[in-house]
């Protein structure tokens, strides 16, 4: 008696657990995929402020360089689900944004300069 109500507690944690997870993979997918709509929205010279209320913290700052040459904020747009099960390309910045990433360039005096939001499926 006491091997089955082991196992059903475990059944139980599992299950609670697997339905957190898609919980959270269906918040993130949901967020996420709403990052270019709210980016959409974002006028040339508007405040970091502005950007960061409407999109939250970037997922990678960019300073001026020869691979990028304003500040570029990159906003990831691949769902938790993705990033989970490897799905998505490789996340990995080197020097500048990926393709697959809104970005927000921000001129010298921190306004925004341009908005850029990838097409899907390019």
């Amino acid at each position: 008696m006491q091997t089955h109500s082991v196992y059903l507690k475990t059944t139980g944690a599992i299950i609670l657990f697997l339905v957190i997870v898609l919980c959270i993979s269906a918040f993130s997918s949901l967020h996420r995929g709403s990052i270019p709509q709210r980016a959409a929205s974002i006028q040339v010279g508007a405040t970091k402020g502005d950007v960061e209320r409407l999109l939250g913290e970037p997922d990678a700052t960019f300073t001026r360089s020869i691979f990028v040459p304003m500040e570029t904020w990159a906003f990831d747009t691949a769902s938790f689900f993705d990033r989970m099960t490897g799905s998505a390309s490789n996340r990995y910045r080197f020097a500048r944004p990926l393709r697959s990433d809104v970005t927000v360039e921000f001129n010298s005096s921190g306004h925004v300069a341009r908005v850029r939001i990838p097409v899907e499926g390019k």
